[in-house]
């Protein structure tokens, strides 16, 4: 069928084709000099939907552990850890109860495509791609010390592969095109399965391949599976650190701190002085500091007479471990006694281990501490 068009009609698609071009080498122009760009994606932060981050408890995943687990630039040495009475499996009874994880397996789901991930390594500068479940050993064997009990490595394995895949699956990746990358404060820490001792590969792997492609799941999808190193009494919800609400990461009870075997305190002295100086006011009004507390029991802000900081920037300041945190304001000296370690989302470590020495299974302590978490596999 023709088409008629009339010379006007024709005169008015000639005009508007002339102003889209002219709008569009506008834009490249611009674009060029830099006077139009788009925002910078930061990585530094966990992916949450409609949220904004502040930044609040230093903002890392593996921040928590402060030499507690494999120290710094060292991957080859087990390092000191809590030693666990035998008896201590039934010393204390946890808060909450997770009500048959088992069940949960019902509403699983597969995944395919999850063969290979490439990872940025922080310390060459170089991107390789491995197979999937080698990844999940060499971040097991970096972020938990083999020390722990076989439940809790199991956990924190599965932990490990649900955060990868939802990065995966997001396609949250780098600039540079990697999937994820060695630095602990963007991604997850890595440990070259090759440099530990036999009997740490050993045991590691043994977490990794008895859960080899398991996953979280929240409503079909991978979940986003943060995780700190502890927390005192409760862990805290997304929505408190990040400001984006997701259902699975809400505030739940934590026993690690009534574990006699773990502690998890650690104080901090300061000269009224220094403690003034690091705040920019006068050392006459130290003795004026009040702080406000969320429902999880973390500082949400330190008040000293009429200023006050947010509780992530003091953490900062101050080089805290978390802010869940006292503080004793004497003449000569201000302690600041922290509980926990880390931005306090997701599963507890400590949480974990304290449940696995009570004879949790890995997906017990998981559906504890992820709220309405089902199970998939990935291949």
């Amino acid at each position: 069928m023709k088409m008629n068009v009339n010379k006007s009609e024709k005169n008015v698609v000639k005009y508007s084709l002339k102003l889209a071009l002219c709008a569009f080498f506008i834009l490249l122009a611009t674009t060029l000099t830099g006077a139009f760009s788009l925002p910078e994606r930061v990585d530094f932060y966990p992916i949450i939907p409609d949220a904004t981050p502040d930044g609040s408890v230093e903002n890392t995943f593996s921040e928590r552990k402060e030499k507690q687990t494999v120290p710094e630039n060292s991957c080859v040495e087990e390092p000191a850890q809590i030693v666990v009475p035998e008896d201590s499996k039934t010393s204390a009874v946890l808060p909450v109860v997770p009500i048959n994880a088992e069940k949960t397996v019902e509403n699983s789901i597969e995944m395919s495509g999850y063969e290979t991930v490439s990872v940025f390594d922080v310390s060459t500068g170089n991107i390789a791609v491995m197979p999937f479940e080698e990844y999940i050993l060499g971040v097991l064997l970096s972020e938990m010390p083999t020390s722990f009990e076989d439940e809790a490595l199991k956990a924190q394995a599965i932990a490990c592969r649900s955060y990868t895949v939802y990065k995966q699956s997001t396609g949250a990746y780098h600039k540079n095109g990697a999937q994820l990358c060695t630095s602990p404060s963007h991604c997850q820490a890595f440990c070259p399965p090759e440099s530990v001792s036999p009997e740490r590969y050993e045991k590691a792997k043994a977490a990794v391949d008895l859960t080899r492609g398991e996953i979280m799941c929240y409503d079909g999808a991978p979940v986003l599976a943060v995780f700190h190193a502890s927390s005192d009494g409760k862990t805290c919800s997304s929505e408190e650190v990040w400001g984006g609400k997701l259902s699975y990461l809400s505030s739940v009870d934590t026993a690690e701190c009534f574990n006699p075997t773990m502690d998890i305190t650690k104080s901090y002295t300061f000269s009224p002085s220094v403690f003034s100086d690091k705040l920019g006011i006068a050392p006459e009004c130290v003795s004026d500091t009040t702080v406000e507390k969320s429902a999880s029991g973390r500082v949400t802000a330190v008040k000293i007479g009429e200023k006050s900081v947010s509780g992530g920037d003091f953490v900062r300041l101050f080089g805290l471990r978390s802010n869940s945190f006292d503080m004793v304001i004497e003449a000569e000296s201000v302690v600041i006694t922290c509980s926990g370690y880390g931005h306090g989302v997701g599963m507890s470590q400590y949480g974990a281990q304290d449940m696995a020495q009570k004879g949790y299974t890995c997906r017990e302590i998981l559906a504890h501490y992820y709220t309405g978490v089902s199970f998939g596999t990935v291949e």
